[in-house]
C-alpha cells in the first residue's frame, strides 16, 4: 500500500501556515513572538514525513527507487520559485546601502547552490561580521539545509533497501531502522554542537537532520496506520498536545535560547504529534483550525510567502533607514502575501504541471543547471560592479581625531560624501592582526602576541583586551614608526581579560577558553614583564540569568582580579575606558550614508553611547589608573561617526583603522600626563 504520507493533506497544508505565519511574525514584529523562528523546525518535519512519505510510495509501487523521478519533481517543485526571488534580489541590489551589495552578491550565490547555510556558519566564526546586516537572501539558509537533506535521503534509502535485500528482510522494517538512526545520531550530535557551538549548530544540516528523520519515522508508522487505532480521545490529546508544543516554543523561546540542541525537541515533537493525530483521526477538534480556507489559503502559499517575506521586510527598511512602523508592518506583509499569490499562480503552478517532465528526465535538470547559472550570473554583476576598489585610492590622510582639537571644530560641517574610508569600506578598514595569525580566535587558549617595533626598543608596551584592543593596534603601529617603543598586542575574540567566568553570546555557554586565555596571558606577562601593561576591553559581555547591574559587577570583579595578579608580579597596570558604543539598529557607517539628515539621525549623546560598563567598573574597584580617550570621538555631549573626514566606525563600536591611527597622538599625550614618556628615534 501506498504510505499515507504521499496523500494531500489539509490538515498538513494547514500546519504549513502555521509554520510560515510563526516565522513571519518573528521577524516582522520582532519580540511579539520571540521564539517564532521554530517555524523553520515545524517546515522541516512536514517535509522529512512528506518526503520520506514519497519515497516509501514509490518503494511500495514499483520495489525500486527512481533517483531521476524525485529529483525531478523536487526541481520543478522548489527551484522556479527560488530562483525568480534571487534574481530580483539581484535586480534590487541598487536599493540598498552600499555597503550591503557585496554580502548581497555572495549569498544570493550561495543560495543559488544551497549553499547559504554553509557560508552563514563560515560568516558566524568571522568575529568582524558580527553585527553586519543582513542580505536580502539570508532566509535561503533553511532551504539549503533542506535541499542538501533532499539529496542525501533517497540514496541513504535506497543503501536500506540493497542492505534488506541481502539480508532478506522486510524492506519497511529496515528502512525505519536507517532512519532511527539517523534520528538518534545527528540528534545526538547536534545536542553536543550546540552546546559547544550554537552558532555552527544553527546552520548545519548535520544538526538538523534529526528534525527531517522526525518526520520520516512517522512517514514509516503511518504507512501501517491499520494497525494503529486508538481511541478518539487519545488521538485529540496527542494533537492537542502538538499544538501545546510549537506554542510553547514560539512564546517562551527567545534568541538567547540554546537552539536547536535539546530546545528543538519541543517544537519538532509538537508539528510531529500534529502529523500524527491527523494521520489517525484526521477529525480530531484542532483539525477544523487547520482545514479551514483561510489556513488553507495561506499553507498552500507558504513556499513563496517564506521566500517573499524577508527581502520585502529588509528593502522596507533599507529604503526608510529607520525602525518600521505598526502600518509598515502591515504593508510588508501585504506585499508579501501578493507576491507570493503572484508566485503560486504565475510560476510554481505551471512549472509544476510542466508536460517537459514526461517527455524528458533531462530537462528539469537541464532547468535547474540553467536557473543555477542565471542566479549566479546575476550574483556575479552585482558583486562586478561593487567590487571594491584598492585601499590605496581612498587610504589619504585625514586629520581625523585630530581636528577635535581645532578651536570652533563643527561635526555638522563635516562632508560625509567624501570620508576615509568609505562607508562602503569601511568594513575592509582593519588592524592588520586580523590576517597576521597573530589575533586569537574564539576557540583557542593560547597567548597570541601581535609584535611591533624595533625589539631592542627602550620603552616595552603591551596591549591586551579581545577585539577593543584588537582595535586600537592600528595606533601603536602609527607610534613605532618614529618613537622608540616596542609594542606588543595580545587579544582574543569576544574575551573578557578575567578571572570570572563570562558566556560566550554565539556559543550561548560558559566561555572556558576565555579564561584560559587569561591565564595564560597573565603567564606570559609575568615572565616577559613589559614596562606598561594597557587593558582595553568592550562593554558588553552577557552571564546567563543575570541582569545587567549583576553582568557589570561581576565581569568588573574578575578584570579587577586579573589586573591585582599582573600588579602582584611587579607590572604596571593602566586602563583605557571604552569608547563609544551606538545602540542603533542601522550602523552608524550606513547610517551617514543614506539619511537624508545624518546630523539629526547619525549623532547620539555621549551619555547614549558610554553607558556604565565593566571595566570603568574594575578601574574603581582594583584602584587602576583609567585613561579616556573619549574627548576624541565626541565634541562636548554629542558623539557624532564622523571627525576630521574620517569614518569613525566600522560597525556599531569597533574603530576603523583610520580613525584608530589619527588618535595616536592623543594616547601618546595622556600616557604622558601618567609619566609614560615615549622618545623619538
Amino acid at each position: 500500500m501506498v504510505s499515507g504520507a504521499s496523500q494531500f493533506r489539509p490538515d498538513i497544508q494547514g500546519l504549513r501556515a502555521v509554520a510560515v505565519l510563526l516565522v513571519l511574525a518573528y521577524h516582522v514584529w520582532p519580540g511579539v513572538v520571540p521564539g517564532g523562528y521554530v517555524g523553520v523546525d515545524v517546515f522541516f518535519v512536514i517535509s522529512g514525513y512528506l518526503i520520506t512519505g514519497v519515497l516509501l510510495g514509490a518503494i511500495q509501487a514499483e520495489g525500486r527507487l527512481s533517483f531521476s523521478g524525485f529529483y525531478s519533481r523536487r526541481i520543478k517543485r522548489l527551484l522556479p520559485a527560488a530562483t525568480v526571488v534571487l534574481i530580483t534580489a539581484a535586480l534590487c541590489s541598487p536599493l540598498l546601502p552600499e555597503s550591503r551589495r557585496l554580502t548581497n552578491a555572495i549569498e544570493i550565490a550561495a543560495s543559488a547552490l544551497y549553499a547559504q547555510n554553509l557560508w552563514l556558519s563560515h560568516q558566524a566564526r568571522d568575529y568582524l561580521t558580527a553585527d553586519d546586516p543582513a542580505s536580502l537572501v539570508q532566509h535561503y539558509w533553511s532551504l539549503s539545509v533542506e535541499e542538501q537533506f533532499y539529496i542525501a535521503w533517497p540514496v541513504l534509502l535506497w543503501l536500506g533497501l540493497q542492505l534488506a535485500r541481502r539480508l532478506r528482510v522486510r524492506p519497511k522494517a529496515m528502512l525505519g531502522a536507517v532512519i532511527a538512526v539517523v534520528l538518534v545520531a545527528t540528534l545526538a550530535y547536534g545536542i553536543w554542537l550546540t552546546a559547544v557551538d550554537a552558532s555552527q549548530a544553527y546552520f548545519s544540516t548535520l544538526a538538523r537532520a534529526w528534525e527531517l528523520a522526525l518526520g520520516g519515522v512517522w512517514a514509516v508508522l503511518s504507512s501501517e496506520r491499520r494497525a494503529l487505532s486508538p481511541p478518539f480521545g487519545p488521538v485529540a490529546v496527542l494533537g492537542a498536545a502538538g499544538v501545546l508544543g510549537i506554542g510553547s516554543a514560539a512564546l517562551l523561546f527567545d534568541e538567547h535560547t540554546a537552539f536547536p540542541g535539546y530546545a528543538a525537541l519541543l517544537p519538532t515533537l509538537g508539528a510531529a504529534a500534529i502529523i500524527a493525530a491527523g494521520s489517525l483521526a484526521p477529525r480530531w477538534p484542532g483539525d477544523q483550525l487547520l482545514r479551514n480556507p483561510l489556513m488553507q489559503y495561506i499553507g498552500d502559499r507558504s513556499y513563496a510567502l517564506y521566500l517573499w517575506h524577508w527581502p520585502v521586510l529588509m528593502l522596507f527598511e533599507a529604503r526608510l533607514a529607520r525602525e518600521l512602523g505598526a502600518g509598515e508592518r502591515v504593508l510588508v506583509v501585504a506585499a508579501s502575501i501578493v507576491l507570493a499569490h503572484a508566485t503560486k499562480r504565475w510560476v510554481e503552478d505551471p512549472c509544476r504541471r510542466a508536460s517537459f517532465a514526461a517527455a524528458s528526465a533531462r530537462e528539469p535538470f537541464a532547468l535547474a543547471a540553467l536557473s543555477i547559472v542565471i542566479s549566479v550570473s546575476a550574483a556575479a554583476g552585482v558583486y562586478q560592479i561593487n567590487a571594491p576598489t584598492q585601499q590605496a585610492s581612498w587610504a589619504r590622510p585625514v586629520l581625523g581625531a585630530r581636528a577635535l582639537e581645532q578651536p570652533g571644530y563643527d561635526y555638522r560641517k563635516e562632508p560625509v560624501d567624501a570620508l576615509v574610508p568609505p562607508p562602503v569600506h569601511a568594513s575592509l578598514d582593519i588592524a592588520s592582526a586580523h590576517q597576521e595569525g597573530c589575533y586569537q580566535n574564539i576557540d583557542g587558549t593560547a597567548a597570541l602576541v601581535c609584535a611591533y617595533g624595533s625589539a631592542v626598543a627602550k620603552k616595552r608596551i603591551a596591549l591586551v583586551g579581545d577585539s577593543h584592543a584588537a582595535h586600537w593596534f592600528p595606533a601603536f603601529q602609527e607610534m613605532v614608526a618614529n618613537r622608540d617603543l616596542r609594542f606588543f598586542g595580545i587579544a582574543k575574540k569576544a574575551c573578557a581579560f578575567s578571572l570570572s567566568i563570562v558566556e560566550q553570546d554565539d556559543q550561548a555557554r560558559p566561555y572556558t577558553e576565555c579564561l584560559a586565555w587569561t591565564k595564560n596571558v597573565i603567564a606570559l606577562l609575568a615572565k616577559h614583564k613589559p614596562d606598561l601593561i594597557l587593558i582595553s576591553q568592550s562593554p558588553a559581555y552577557r552571564i546567563d540569568g543575570a541582569r545587567p547591574n549583576e553582568v557589570v559587577d561581576h565581569v568588573a570583579h574578575g578584570m579587577a582580579s586579573a589586573w591585582r595578579e599582573l600588579a602582584s608580579h611587579g607590572l604596571r597596570v593602566i586602563a583605557l575606558a571604552s569608547t563609544p558604543w551606538f545602540p542603533t539598529p542601522k550602523l552608524p557607517r550606513e547610517c551617514v550614508a543614506v539619511s537624508r539628515d545624518w546630523q539629526r539621525d547619525c549623532v547620539l549623546p555621549r551619555a547614549t553611547v558610554l553607558p556604565r560598563d565593566a571595566l570603568r567598573a574594575a578601574a574603581t574597584e582594583s584602584g587602576t589608573v583609567l585613561i579616556d580617550l573619549n574627548d576624541g570621538f565626541c565634541a562636548g555631549d554629542s558623539c557624532a561617526p564622523v571627525a576630521g573626514g574620517a569614518l569613525i566606525y566600522r560597525d556599531n563600536h569597533h574603530i576603523t583603522a583610520t580613525y584608530a591611527r589619527s588618535m595616536a597622538s592623543h594616547i601618546e599625550r595622556a600616557l604622558a600626563r601618567e609619566g609614560v614618556v615615549l622618545e623619538r628615534k
